[in-house]
């Protein structure tokens, strides 16, 4: 699971921006959770399990990008994306190896196209699909090892050693199932 922390003193805006990625993360059937913070924590810890942080850059009295600095100290892979109304910070965002800069309001459509430049690779692992005809749970294609048609059934290997067999056919798969 995908988790995601929207950092930004304005509800409303955390609001905006949670229903983007609402829409994003649906379409591609990346399994996420969506938490909302409406000030800066100074315990470090809450971020550990965070794998993407919408960080506003100006919360309150607090400025995102100086937080964002200690906060790259402790997690460095930590995938961070500043969001502000004001363009001036741009630069600064390089300071933090920000992953992207969105300007306030953000356009869906922009969103979409910089969240798959950004996640494309990188988020892989969450990319699968779910048909009840096959296996009651999502079937997360980093987990494959292997298909084989084999009987007039295809065979999905993973890489647990489960199988599981169905009498779909290709063409069944690529009509129905293969979704990214």
């Amino acid at each position: 699971m995908l988790n995601v922390l929207i950092i930004d003193d304005d509800l409303k805006n955390s609001k905006d921006l949670e229903t983007l990625c609402i829409h994003y993360f649906n379409k591609r059937n990346i399994d996420y959770k969506i938490s909302i913070e409406l000030k800066l924590n100074e315990n470090l810890d809450i971020f550990s399990n965070v794998d993407i942080l919408f960080l506003d850059v100006e919360i309150g009295n607090n400025n995102g990008i100086e937080f964002s600095k200690r906060l790259r100290k402790v997690y460095p892979e930590l995938m961070i994306i500043i969001t502000s109304k004001y363009s001036q910070y741009l630069i600064d965002g390089y300071s933090i190896d920000a992953k992207r800069y969105f300007l306030k309001p953000i356009d869906e459509n922009i969103f979409n196209e910089e969240m798959e430049n950004v996640l494309g690779a990188t988020f892989q692992k969450y990319m699968g699909f779910y048909d009840s005809k096959i296996a009651p749970y999502k079937i997360h294609y980093d987990k494959i090892l292997y298909v084989e048609f084999l009987n007039r059934a295809t065979v999905l290997h993973f890489l647990n050693g489960v199988q599981i067999k169905t009498s779909y056919p290709l063409k069944y798969w690529i009509e129905n199932t293969i979704k990214i």
